[in-house]
């Protein structure tokens, strides 16, 4: 069992106020609004008889269908259903306008706590006295709930996607690895940087195995395109859609990284590095829930992301934390540099303090803080334990070093 009775108890209670209580807060992020905005349109469509098409909601394709089901649960609801229900989430709180926020958060309050539990099942794995703490340590984070329920980001949804296809791997069933990491990278593009590390593993087990992650990774995105070209009309025109999707959506070029010359990014530079260090030198016992969590490191520290884009990486850094009792203080450094670099990162004026002096520094120590747990995760990987590495930072002779973990 993996929780006792008491603790489901606890954490039923918990759920409940979440849920029951974040909706009273409507999403300060205007992502939230433009998302209920999508899920309306789609819906209608949908019932329509239209399929939702790439040439039109382009990245956000997936995810608008995805928040369907949730808009149409909205609308069956005996309370008024105003013909643009954006227009809700400004009014005075009513019960329309309750109803609308509970159902359209009730994704992210449900994803936040199966990623708690989930986040539980994997540490379990390495350690069977943690699942409590990790379930805790994610649930009742403060910033994770200002991102997700306060900020209504939808991230957590590929996130807890992402951590279904790591456990799956962990377990050799490479199928539904490849299904579930297909499935959350059509959802949000940073799933896909987990592509080749899962890939690499998957050949570390056989051929075969490699066989069924592919075709597992590839069939459902061939289907889903395949049916956008049957809509359009002609495979040519699909292509034309995904080659102008970053011109069309600017945005999607944050994920590829800060350019270091007219060809070369540094998310895909370190990605090439990763995947070789991944390849090369990580011990064939080392995790594949560390390789995903440098798959999410790195795009988040070679880029410029909105402050929720941490969502990515904060479930599989709690595993970590937890299972390798790994330094308090810079878990904790990474959330409060997180904070501060984003609160004093938009101006409230032209000579403003914040934006100009402050924004810079900690927006470095942020940075900084995910290089470390990169640099961190790549030398436990190595084989190498924290006293190793503290006895060659200070010098220590040879004969007396710890050695290498085996």
């Amino acid at each position: 069992m993996l929780f006792s009775k008491r603790v489901w108890i606890l954490i039923a209670i918990a759920f409940a106020a979440k849920t029951l209580v974040t909706p009273l807060i409507p999403g300060a992020s205007p992502d939230f609004t433009s998302w209920v905005q999508l899920s309306q349109e789609v819906s209608g469509q949908i019932q329509a008889g239209i399929v939702p098409q790439l040439g039109r909601y382009g990245a956000y394709t997936f995810m608008g269908v995805f928040l369907v089901p949730f808009f149409l649960a909205w609308s069956a609801l005996p309370v008024a259903h105003p013909v643009y229900v954006v227009g809700l989430l400004t009014q005075p709180l009513s019960i329309e306008q309750y109803s609308l926020i509970f159902m359209m958060k009730l994704p992210i309050n449900l994803c936040d706590f199966f990623t708690g539990l989930m986040i539980s099942v994997i540490s379990r794995k390495f350690n069977p006295n943690v699942a409590t703490k990790a379930f805790w340590l994610w649930y009742l984070n403060p910033y994770t709930t200002l991102m997700m329920e306060y900020y209504g980001t939808f991230d957590i949804v590929p996130t807890l996607i992402l951590l279904g296809a790591s456990y799956l791997g962990l377990q050799r069933k490479w199928v539904g690895s490849g299904v579930l990491l297909s499935i959350g990278t059509m959802l949000r593009v940073f799933p896909l940087f987990a592509f080749p590390f899962f890939s690499l593993y998957a050949l570390r087990q056989s051929k075969r195995a490699t066989a069924e992650f592919l075709i597992a990774f590839v069939a459902p995105i061939v289907l889903v395109l395949a049916g956008q070209a049957a809509v359009i009309g002609s495979v040519t025109g699909v292509i034309g859609v995904l080659f102008n999707l970053p011109v069309n959506e600017p945005w999607l070029l944050t994920f590829i990284g800060f350019p270091l010359s007219t060809f070369v990014n540094l998310t895909l530079f370190l990605l090439v590095i990763e995947v070789y260090l991944v390849a090369t030198f990580w011990k064939s016992k080392a995790s594949i829930v560390d390789a995903a969590l440098v798959a999410t490191l790195i795009p988040l520290l070679s880029s410029y992301h909105e402050p929720y884009h941490i969502t990515w990486v904060l479930p599989l850094l709690t595993i970590y934390f937890v299972i390798n009792s790994d330094w308090a203080i810079l878990y904790a450094l990474i959330f409060v540099t997180s904070f501060l670099s984003t609160t004093t990162f938009y101006p409230s004026g032209p000579t403003d303090f914040t934006t100009i002096y402050l924004q810079p520094l900690f927006g470095g120590l942020f940075y900084g803080v995910k290089a470390v747990y990169l640099l961190r995760v790549n030398l436990k990987s190595f084989g190498w334990n924290t006293e190793t590495v503290s006895a060659r930072i200070s010098g220590i002779p040879k004969a007396v070093e710890p050695p290498f973990v085996s």
